[in-house]
């Protein structure tokens, strides 16, 4: 090799590594380790000879350059696993692998805000795979293409800053048990016990956003689980009160919402098909669990101008329903998107 191509190979050597270790740099600064390190183990990709030869004469200076970045990419892993070791971390990593590939065996809704040019890229790609896909759309106008193409959509602007601050804020692995805490933050419903579930994050940032919570706002949870979404609330509203029907969980939701600090929380064990009229009429009522229809109680206990969200119809035709009752005590139900959630205990079992 002449000098002219030792100098390229040491310079393209040179670029690749401190663009390479400026990156890291910049990405573990500003993100947890864990994620830095399982983002860059879930892009690896190999890219063939064959297809890079021609960058190169004969291709001697892409092998040199490539065992170079190689051996920087090892030397980086080693060290990344080795600091997982000493922190006693590595078993989360291991599992936040893990978790990976048990997400991509799970049928769920991916997630596209905007129908434009990528949106309709990702969302064929969805669909074409299987999946579903749900469209977060401000344009109407685009209602009519999105039905065509068979997608799940909501028609409004973005979430409110104000959800996805709390959504960031609450710490999700708190409120599942604890051998589901790698799965925690994955958007996917998972089993809290007792045939219940907790709704993937998207539902609830969703359910919560239609509520449109004010601080000085009292509302009713209906289904608490592990505590979750109570903790959301809590975060956007004056006051919950929240009902749960297993007394397990409540006793469970309870602890859990201690430790985190939460003392605008007020839990009861009972049938919410009833609600709580004790402390009616409330401002906004959030309902985790469908009935068949919408629990007469529940829309009386709701304040006049208020608003309620819930899923609602049999098990295999459930909608998300929004629910505003104006000034006059008139209600109006708007139709959101499809959903599957456990069933609400009916009148028979108060």
């Amino acid at each position: 090799m002449n000098t002219g191509r030792r100098f390229l190979v040491a310079l393209a050597a040179i670029v690749i590594l401190t663009a390479g270790g400026t990156a890291g740099y910049m990405v573990i600064e500003h993100m947890r380790f864990l994620d830095a390190l399982y983002m860059t183990v879930i892009t690896i990709s190999t890219v063939g000879y064959e297809e890079v030869k021609p960058l190169g004469e004969d291709g001697r200076i892409f092998t040199m350059v490539l065992i170079v970045t190689g051996v920087g990419t090892a030397f980086y892993v080693f060290a990344a696993v080795t600091q997982l070791v000493v922190e006693g971390q590595l078993r989360e990593f291991l599992g936040r692998v893990a978790m990976k590939r048990r997400i991509e065996q799970i049928e769920g809704h991916v997630v596209i805000c905007g129908y434009g040019r990528m949106g309709r890229v990702v969302a064929d790609e969805v669909v074409r795979s299987g999946g579903e896909a749900v469209v977060i759309e401000r344009d109407p106008a685009r209602e009519e293409e999105m039905a065509a193409a068979g997608l799940l959509y909501v028609i409004g602007s973005a979430l409110d800053d104000r959800v996805l601050q709390a959504m960031g804020k609450v710490l999700r692995h708190e409120f599942v048990p604890i051998e589901l805490q790698p799965y925690a933050y994955a958007n996917v419903p998972l089993p809290i016990g007792f045939d219940k579930t907790i709704s993937q994050p998207f539902i609830v940032a969703l359910m919560t956003d239609l509520l449109e919570l004010r601080p000085e706002d009292t509302v009713l949870e209906i289904g608490t689980g592990l505590g979750y979404q109570a903790a959301i609330l809590a975060e956007l509203a004056g006051k919950v009160f929240s009902i749960e029907v297993i007394e397990e969980l409540a006793q469970l939701a309870k602890r859990r919402l201690g430790r985190q600090g939460y003392a605008n929380i007020e839990l009861r064990i009972a049938n919410g098909y009833y609600g709580w009229a004790e402390h009616a009429p409330f401002d906004k009522v959030i309902v985790t669990a469908a009935p068949d229809l919408i629990p007469p109680p529940l829309l009386q206990q709701l304040r006049p101008g208020g608003k309620m969200v819930i899923p609602a119809g049999l098990p295999d035709s459930q909608q998300l329903l929004l629910v505003e009752k104006d000034t006059g005590g008139r209600t109006r139900t708007k139709e959101i998107l499809p959903v599957r959630f456990s069933q609400l205990e009916g009148p028979e079992s108060g």
